[in-house]
This record gives structure tokens, sequence and C-alpha cells, in this order.
């Protein structure tokens, strides 16, 4: 029963270049924890904030300013990290969790913004706490987005079924972006033994350019299947896909 339910959240799909992924998508549980530590990061954010505007402005001004920082933090927050931060949020990053399309693609700005907005549908219904004589806090309860992710056999919200985008589980580890010198001096460049269709080429030089982006593992997975071309698998094969990208590049 372990095994199966572990084969349940494993989604294969294709990327544009033609290549079969097995990802593991992120169910309720992670993604609560994600959005926990996020919660407490913006809380943080939102006491220091109001204190400094606090100290410095009048009543009126600084109300107005941490409305406005409110504002932008709750709609914005996700997006500049989902796009910027290989699509995880702090909170993402810690859990090993990222957002990227369906097709395994990095989420960019039109997704990250269409299943962030809807994130206000996803998190109905809403509670009003009192805190105080004729004052009240929001809570968003998130009833529809959990129904919808406990039902999903992708673990989707409505926010992702309209951004055609999965949460997936990554290295908790997250690298930062090569850079392509270093990885030039890294690896040598190389020859293929055989002429390359451009469409060939094409896949070697994306995969050379979003190989910082994936595991070790995935990089390895990559490699075997264009092990055609290179003859080549496991660590090596993925070394000499490299230096194939950069001779590639070299040419060009």
């Amino acid at each position: 029963m372990e095994a199966e339910s572990k084969l349940d959240i494993l989604q294969k799909v294709e990327t544009p270049e033609g290549i079969e992924l097995d990802l593991k998508t992120a169910g309720i549980t992670t993604r609560f924890y994600a959005y926990f530590i996020d919660q407490i990061l913006r809380i943080i954010f939102y006491m220091f904030f109001s204190y400094v505007v606090s100290a410095g402005f009048n009543f009126d001004v600084a109300s107005g300013l941490i409305m406005i920082a409110f504002f932008i933090v709750e709609w914005f927050y996700p997006i500049i990290f989902e796009v910027t931060c290989q699509g995880a949020t702090p909170g993402k990053t810690l859990m090993g969790l990222a957002v990227v399309y369906d097709d395994g693609t990095p989420v960019g700005w039109g997704g990250s913004m269409v299943r962030n907005f809807i994130r206000t549908v996803d998190s109905m219904p809403m509670i009003l706490l009192p805190v105080g004589d004729a004052a009240y806090m929001p809570l968003w309860v998130y009833g529809v987005g959990v129904l919808t992710i406990i039902f999903s056999s992708s673990s989707k919200r409505l926010g992702d079924y309209a951004a055609g985008t999965i949460v997936i589980h990554t290295d908790k580890k997250r690298k930062k972006k090569s850079d392509p010198e270093k990885m030039i001096v890294d690896y040598e460049m190389a020859i293929p033994e055989v002429p390359l269709l451009l469409e060939e080429q094409k896949a070697i030089i994306d995969f050379v350019d979003r190989m910082p982006g994936f595991s070790q593992e995935r990089r390895i997975e990559l490699a075997y299947i264009l092990n055609e071309m290179t003859g080549k698998s496991g660590d090596e094969g993925v070394k000499h896909l490299c230096r194939i990208g950069y001779g590639i590049s070299e040419k060009r």
C-alpha cells in the first residue's frame, strides 16, 4: 500500500523537447507547511514595517503605508519569488517544493500571476475574527483550495488548473544558477561523434542551459534519454552532453 501511495504522486510529463520526465507532485501536507512558513515570514515583515512607519509618521499616513505594503506583499510576494527563484517562495524552498508548468518547464510571470490571483477563490471561505472593538481580522480558510487539491489526481488547486502549473518536489538544497564561464572551464568542449539535426542541437543546448535547475538524478535521466547521441550514460553522459553543448555553442 505504501508503494502504491508513492506511485500515485508521480506524474509523467513530456517537455517541449520531447523528453519524458517523472515529476513528483506535492501533496497537501507539504504545501501547507510551505504556506505556513511563508505566512510567518510575512507576519514578521508586517510587524517590523508597522513598527517603523508608526514611529516615523502620524496615524493616517502610517495606516496608508501599511495598507499599501499589505496589498503589495499579499499579491506579489509569491509571484516574485516563484519567477525569480526557480519556482519557489522561501517556504517552498525550505520544504523542497517548486512551481513549474505542466510540461516541467519553469513557471513564468503569466502563469505565476494567474495561479496567485486566483488564490482569492482558492482561499474561500473567509472568517472574520474579532480583534478589538468593532475591529475584525480576516482569516482565509482555504476550503476551496484544500478540497480541490485532495480530489485532484495531480494535487492541483484552481489556480494551478487555470495557469497550467503544478507544485512538485525538488532537492531541498537548491543550487544557485551556475556561472556559464565556470562550467566551460569544468567541462572541455567536444564535437559530437555523428552529425546532429538542428532539433537535436537545440535539445542539447537547452539541456545545458537548464541543467543548473535539475538535480543530478534528473540530469542523469535526461542524459540517458539522449545517450544515442553520446554513447554514454550516468555522470559521464551528463559531462559529455555538456561538452557537446559547449562545442555547438562555440561554433555559433
